[in-house]
């Protein structure tokens, strides 16, 4: 694996707003990697310093996370196709595009393809969210309820910290990050007033981001390549019965076999001893698939 140091970070300027985002590798096509909800470019470092051995790779954080000034735009996925363009395009990093988006990010790069086609030359899934996963979930779940009570949270610890007060550690590295990528990721995911709003606000839109994919997801990607690699250990949500999580399960790997059937050249791939964190958990099998596809 490469060495995750030799990721280079640069601030673009983009409408007069800092941009920050992580470069590695050279050759074509790039794999350009999408965090999910929340979270920053350095997730995916694991992966992409892997994958820089065979191609480029980008990802970045998003307006209000990491590195990166907070925008008044919605923090719909349309809104983040078109910031993830600008970002690309002010990179110089040319298309057509491998995508490669993990939970909530699924639903932005389907969309990017979905708007830019010529851009795109494949799309990896890492445990992606489904436009319909809100309905499709157990009712027992009250999925909905949870994600608004999520963000009221955020909210509130956003107003304490613009009153000073001290604000706790929500996103700790993940365990298999070494040290010094460990301190840059704490850095970038340290609580503060934006990032705490940016987050909440992309959870305040969710369901709006779903009916822009699903006013999108009529159409098939046709011949544009995915690759759903879904969690191989089962999910439980904590307070709810073995019999709820087995539906829950249910309903997700039947989501991620309909995520892969919307191409003509699609799959769905087991990643076995991983759970939600796919790549995190097994970095390497996240790398083996993007290889896969570029094959």
């Amino acid at each position: 694996m490469m060495n995750e140091e030799l990721i280079a970070s640069r601030v673009l300027e983009i409408d007069g707003r800092r941009h920050r985002v992580y470069l590695a590798g050279t050759g074509a096509p790039p794999v350009v990697f999408e965090p999910a909800i929340g979270d920053v470019g350095l997730t995916w470092a694991l992966v992409q310093a892997e994958v820089a051995d065979t191609t480029s790779t980008f990802t970045h954080d998003r307006p209000g996370l990491g590195g990166s000034d907070p925008s008044a735009s919605p923090r719909t996925v349309k809104v983040m196709v078109d910031e993830l363009r600008a970002a690309l395009d002010t990179a110089d990093i040319a298309p057509p595009y491998v995508l490669v988006g993990h939970s909530f990010s699924s639903l932005t790069v389907q969309t990017f393809a979905h708007l830019h086609p010529e851009r795109v030359r494949g799309i990896v899934l890492v445990d992606g969210a489904h436009e319909d996963q809100m309905d499709r979930f157990p009712p027992e779940l009250t999925p909905r309820a949870m994600l608004a009570s999520f963000a009221e949270q955020l909210r509130q610890l956003a107003e304490a910290g613009r009153r000073g007060e001290p604000l706790p550690e929500l996103m700790p590295p993940p365990q298999p990050f070494p040290e010094a990528l460990a301190g840059a990721y704490r850095e970038a995911t340290s609580p503060t007033p934006d990032r705490l709003e940016t987050t909440a606000a992309e959870y305040d839109d969710l369901q709006e981001s779903q009916q822009q994919l699903r006013a999108l997801s009529g159409s098939s990607l046709g011949d544009i390549p995915i690759i759903a690699l879904r969690h191989g250990i089962p999910q439980s949500m904590p307070g709810v019965s073995d019999e709820v999580n087995q539906r829950y399960e249910a309903a997700w790997q039947q989501m991620q076999d309909e995520l892969a059937g919307r191409s003509n050249s699609g799959q769905v791939v087991v990643a076995e001893g991983a759970g939600h964190m796919i790549h995190h958990d097994r970095p390497e099998l996240v790398a083996e698939a993007i290889r896969n596809l570029l094959q």
